[in-house]
């Protein structure tokens, strides 16, 4: 014998999260994103119009390596999982040896290594296990 509300949603209100948050009468698409405002705004990210910073030419791919950051922190009710760096504190430790941001993206390196090249001279600070 089936209960009825033993089979009622345990989140009735779960739809509520991922409604659109547009709220202006305008396309999606039509007016700039506030990440990429111009690009004065991105030279100021790199010095104010300094040359880029160096590359890592990826000669061999590492088994399992890949480019994380520290996560994403509350969305898990809209069921977003944290992710980021297995191990965060190191991570975060690397960054800091180097001058970067303790959140910026860094080489998550498991198993076998990359073979990598730099375009110039760099900075590369090695941590975890």
């Amino acid at each position: 014998m089936v209960e009825p509300r033993r089979l009622a949603d345990h989140r009735p209100h779960g739809g509520e999260a991922f409604r659109s948050c547009s709220r202006t009468p305008h396309p999606a698409g039509s007016r700039t994103p506030r990440a990429f405002r111009g690009r004065g705004a991105v030279n100021a990210l790199i010095g104010g119009g300094a040359r880029p910073p160096a590359e890592f030419v990826v000669e061999r791919p590492g088994l399992r390596t890949t480019v994380q950051d520290l996560g994403r922190y509350g969305y898990a009710r809209f069921g977003v999982g944290r992710s980021g760096a297995a191990d965060w504190f190191s991570a975060a430790l690397a960054n800091r040896l180097v001058g970067n941001p303790g959140s910026a993206a860094v080489l998550e390196i498991t198993l076998r290594g990359p073979r990598l090249r730099v375009t110039e001279e760099v900075i590369v600070a090695v941590a975890g296990a």
